[in-house]
């Protein structure tokens, strides 16, 4: 019979465990990011965030108890202190020390245990849950410090993407930076919710941490589902950056709150879908 989570619950806090201490750093993370998305424009960021944070959780919750040692607590309720400072940055920074901490206790976790009862979860999955942990605090403090020191090139990216484009349509354009001057009387800022690196990151971000979750996959197949996922997300951009950029009735549009829910959800449906075909294909793949 399998070890249902308030079992697990019981163990946890029988045995001082590695969940204990560090489930509510992770819930506390993730519940600050979806009250953070309210304030924000794009939404995206922090709805990918908290979806992949919430499998990680998920993760640990199913593990078996991890014994806590001494440095491990004082550790963990050292980033739990911390998070009384109300910075979005030192947050996800204590969450990766978290998750790198269960990564790290995971191994040893599934080194010194081989033999599992029938009907437990195996060992790898405080491994999942360390791995989806830490990379999703790792690309958030990514994109952070790289919009910080190198947002003029990745802003530019999209202009210059922009720029071949209407070359190649034969439009007559001016391009400076991340401004972009098309056909028409307005001009095209590309700023942070427009970039197509930070959009395919996310992407690509819940397209890994789902494919962990669910299983394993071999590194072939993720990486032609990566591919797959990030030419869509890169064409559904641009084809919205075309439209903002001949026509100012769809630069509002895109613009409003209706129109970048669209794109939003537009964004998220490509991760399933490219998750369903990845399926459909490993199905494939197994029946022969």
């Amino acid at each position: 019979m399998l070890i249902t989570i308030p079992r697990l619950a019981k163990r946890w806090l029988a045995v001082g465990s590695l969940q204990v201490c560090a489930l509510p750093i992770v819930l506390a993370q993730c519940v600050s990011t979806l009250l953070s998305a309210s304030s924000q424009v794009n939404t995206l960021c922090p709805m990918v965030s908290s979806m992949t944070l919430s499998l990680g959780m998920v993760a640990l919750a199913r593990t078996p108890a991890i014994n806590a040692r001494r440095r491990d607590s004082v550790m963990l309720m050292a980033m739990a202190i911390l998070f009384v400072i109300p910075s979005q940055q030192l947050g996800w920074l204590c969450v990766l020390l978290t998750g790198l901490l269960v990564l790290a206790r995971g191994r040893q976790y599934g080194s010194l245990h081989n033999q599992i009862s029938q009907g437990q979860i195996t060992p790898k999955q405080a491994q999942v849950a360390g791995w989806i942990i830490t990379l999703t605090a790792g690309a958030n403090v990514l994109t952070t410090y790289s919009m910080k020191w190198f947002a003029g090139p990745i802003l530019a990216f999209d202009a210059q993407l922009m720029a071949i484009v209407l070359s190649m349509a034969n439009v007559p354009f001016q391009l400076s930076g991340n401004l972009l001057q098309g056909p028409s009387d307005h001009q095209l800022m590309i700023l942070r919710g427009c970039s197509s690196l930070l959009l395919m990151g996310n992407s690509l971000l819940a397209l890994g941490c789902v494919l962990m979750f669910r299983g394993a996959v071999s590194v072939k197949r993720f990486a032609l589902l990566a591919l797959l996922l990030g030419l869509a997300v890169l064409s559904l951009n641009l084809i919205r950056l075309t439209m903002m950029t001949f026509d100012l009735h769809w630069h509002q549009w895109w613009h409003s709150e209706t129109g970048m829910m669209q794109f939003q959800l537009l964004s998220i449906a490509l991760v399933f879908v490219v998750l369903a075909l990845g399926g459909r294909h490993g199905c494939a793949a197994h029946a022969r």
